[in-house]
């Protein structure tokens, strides 16, 4: 290099060297200014991390963005980089954002900043001393001024404090809107302690289960040790509504757990002292608070009521007349799961009078401890000679498994059993040992001119994962029943990938090529081949068969979300088949014919899952077999729109509750649920709303028979969504987008993914933005179910 070009590079890098650095708040601006969302995003996680220049000014500009999430995250960011000259900002969002979320979070902001103007612009808003403000709507939505101010004012109470508390008090004790009071409910923590215990059990005597449920919510969400006498004299109220229940026993158990360790049997007494007090239903539900609150959690948090004390105080529960006591005795022990405890579950498993109460302590014992347990395996091979066929049949289940060493002698024997239902168990439960020996008697049932029995016969032997029955299933193919040739083409096809016909011929071709070097499969891991947000994939080399409705289209919306799936209709079951480890997803109403239903038991009986919305599960998920749920009739069938909540936190409900959004369900001219046994069926969904308004609150339900799993629902599964009779008037895009996001199971990518020209009008998006908020809870269900027989 020459050197005059070498002193003219260097006097530039001196240049540049001396150049001060670009600005962090220089590159976010940029940044905030993109067309992409995601970097957008980012830049406001930079901002609200690190800090910038202008921070809260570009914080504020971010709060006009076209693209909600950015606002949301922004009103987040201001709350940690702001100040008080962002709350007009702020509180316009408040107050008249189109979508619930959008509103929580720029009040939370404001409130954060300037709790003061915050305090004064929710009071202001809620106008509680003037009668007919209702009617004045906010204007970025088509909901009451009021009702969003008061919310806004419920949800900051620990932010604003006293300058809110007569508002609230006037909100909470409204004598004319439920509505009003339940969203007021939320921030009962504003008042004194005294004042607040009066509060509370004012709202827990409430005629509104929505009002009662959400002051439990709040106070599970705040425990307080002072208030556990409201919540124990509320539990043995005559008149205790279920949905009720089950919030309260929520409530009770935070606050035992959040008390000093120390301190928890004290404040405990009252609760244990009412298992002698209350009688009939109240004992029952203490019975269960009992169970409830000594139950370990999940992780290393110990329980809220120690194990010796809750087992002293169950187990003489347990040997009560009544059957109702001591069937909820034996599985509140379950959940205690203390040596003690169960020891009491598994004498009541072999000696109570009653069949439901020896089955409900056996189901407690499995759950407790596993067959692999000795004394659990015990009392199994006991009850599997039980009197009684329910009784048999679920200790059978219990041995299909290869941890039930030595279990195919027995097995075996119960294939000659009178009860076919028992028959069917043990055959299924045979092939889940996985036990060689299993094959032979399994074998037997094939010449069996009884479908049920030869089917079975079948099913046993797919499971069993033996090279040497593979030629028994493809013998099966030729068999006069349907169902007999769908399981065993249902066990081929899960051999391999290949593409093999229907036929015997086809099949054993193929088997003549890979028999020398077959291997079985290895059975999928969890999270394999699935994601949570890709409903399809839940359903994925299943037998899916949908029952076809005269009142709902279920086939309509698999094809729609590419579900494969065959079709059938009223009186054609008996020609389609079922598959014993597949799924049948019934429409309303379901009409079943009797030789319907003696398919649908035995597909149940034998692993299936059935799914059956609105009427279907009175037509045939209550019809499987009696004595789990009924049809409530009080009000007759339900026509609404309604909030609904997640009775447990896991990970189906994780898929449609998420974050901020709280789904409603529609429900069109639908039966309710009436749960008969509590011990034996799982709530999974319920809506306070829903009870209030029509007796019932359970709109999904869920329990076992045999292999097998029925699920219900009120709701139907192809849901109305936008064009849904009951839904609030949506006249543009905004209401669209605010009632997809806070009342179905929307997010904001799942906006973005629809074209805003969709939008913009009510028939396109009514067609393109469905309300998969059902089907999708039910997609969990099914990949729970097909995880836990594989």
């Amino acid at each position: 290099m020459r050197r005059r070009e070498l002193a003219s590079v260097l006097a530039l890098c001196s240049v540049l060297a001396l150049r001060p650095a670009p600005n962090a708040g220089d590159d976010v601006a940029v940044q905030l200014r993109s067309a992409k969302v995601d970097e957008r995003l980012a830049a406001v996680e930079s901002i609200r991390k690190d800090g910038a220049k202008d921070a809260e000014s570009l914080l504020r500009g971010a709060l006009k963005d076209a693209d909600w999430e950015v606002v949301e995250k922004a009103a987040g960011a201001l709350a940690e980089r702001g100040t008080a000259a962002s709350a007009d900002a702020l509180g316009k969002i408040a107050l008249d954002a189109p979508a619930r979320r959008l509103r929580l979070a720029a009040a939370r902001a404001m409130a954060k900043l300037d709790p003061a103007a915050a305090a004064a612009a929710f009071v202001r808003g809620a106008k509680l001393d003037s009668p007919g403000a209702i009617a004045t709507f906010a204007k970025g939505t088509r909901q009451p001024a009021q009702i969003l101010a008061i919310d806004a004012m419920a949800n900051t109470v620990d932010l604003c404090g006293d300058p809110v508390r007569t508002a609230m008090a006037a909100a909470v004790s409204d004598k004319e809107d439920a509505y009003i009071r339940s969203l007021a409910a939320v921030g009962l923590s504003v008042f004194p302690a005294d004042e607040r215990a009066k509060r509370l059990k004012a709202c827990l005597e409430d005629e509104y289960s929505e009002v009662a449920c959400t002051a439990l919510d709040a106070v599970r969400a705040r425990p307080e040790a002072a208030l556990l006498p409201v919540l124990v004299e509320a539990l043995v109220r005559k008149d205790l509504r279920r949905v009720v229940e089950r919030h309260l026993l929520d409530a009770l158990v935070a606050q035992l757990a959040a008390a000093p360790a120390d301190g928890r049997a004290e404040l405990a007494k009252p609760l244990l002292d009412t298992l002698k007090s209350a009688k009939g239903p109240a004992r029952v539900r203490a019975v269960r608070a009992v169970g409830r609150c000594a139950a370990k959690p999940a992780g290393d948090a110990p329980a809220g009521l120690a194990a010796d004390a809750a087992t002293e105080a169950l187990a003489p529960l347990a040997k009560e007349t009544d059957e109702a006591t001591r069937a909820a005795a034996l599985h509140a022990l379950a959940q205690v799961g203390s040596d003690a405890s169960l020891a009491a579950v598994a004498t009541a498993a072999r000696e109570d009078k009653v069949a439901r109460v020896r089955d409900v302590a056996l189901r407690g014992l499995l759950s407790a401890r596993g067959i692999q347990d000795p004394a659990t395996r015990e009392v199994v091979n006991a009850l599997a000679n039980d009197a009684v066929a329910e009784v048999r049949e679920d200790a059978l289940v219990a041995l299909g498994s290869p941890d039930a060493k030595g279990a195919v002698e027995l097995l075996a024997e119960k294939l000659k059993d009178p009860a076919w239902e028992v028959v069917v168990a043990a055959a299924v439960a045979l092939g889940r040992t996985r036990d060689p020996a299993a094959q032979v008697p399994l074998e037997t049932l094939l010449a069996s001119k009884d479908w049920k029995v030869a089917s079975a016969g079948l099913a046993g032997l797919g499971q069993l994962r033996q090279k040497a029955a593979v030629a028994r299933l493809i013998e099966g193919l030729r068999s006069k029943s349907a169902t007999a040739r769908m399981t065993s083409l249902d066990q081929l096809r899960r051999l391999t990938p290949d593409k093999v016909g229907a036929k015997e011929q086809s099949w054993k071709d193929w088997w003549q090529k890979k028999s020398a070097t077959f291997e079985f499969p290895a059975p999928p891991k969890k999270g394999d081949a699935e994601r949570d947000d890709d409903l399809a994939s839940a359903w994925a080399d299943l037998d899916v068969l949908c029952f076809q409705g005269r009142f709902e289209k279920v086939e309509k919306l698999l094809d729609a979300l590419k579900i494969v799936h065959r079709d059938t209709k009223t009186g054609a079951l008996e020609d389609a088949g079922v598959t014993p480890f597949g799924v049948v997803v019934v429409s309303c109403a379901g009409d079943a014919l009797p030789p319907d239903l003696e398919q649908l038991r035995w597909f149940v009986h034998a692993g299936g899952l059935l799914v059956c919305s609105c009427k279907a599960f009175v037509n045939q998920a209550a019809e499987i077999r009696h004595g789990f749920v009924r049809q409530l009739t009080n009000k007759g069938d339900a026509l609404d729109l309604v909030a609904v909540d997640a009775c447990r936190v896991d990970e189906v409900s994780a898929t449609v509750f998420r974050e901020a959004t709280r789904p409603r369900f529609a429900l069109v001219d639908a039966p309710m649920i009436d749960v008969v046994d509590a011990e034996r069926v799982d709530a999974l969904v319920d809506s306070a709303e829903c009870e209030s308004e029509w007796d019932g609150g359970t709109l999904f339900a869920t329990w076992t028979i045999g292999h097998g799993r029925v699920v219900a629902c009120a709701s139907h599964l192809d849901a109305p969504g936008l064009v849904c009779q009951q839904a609030p008037p949506m006249k543009d895009t905004p209401d669209r987008m605010g009632f997809a996001l806070d009342s179905m199971d929307y997010g904001y990518a799942d906006l973005r993914a629809i074209p805003a020209e969709i939008w913009k009008s009510g028939n396109k998006s009514a067609d393109e933005a469905r309300d998969l908020g059902p089907i999708r809870y039910v997609s969990g269900l099914v990949r729970r179910h097909r995880r836990a027989q594989e």
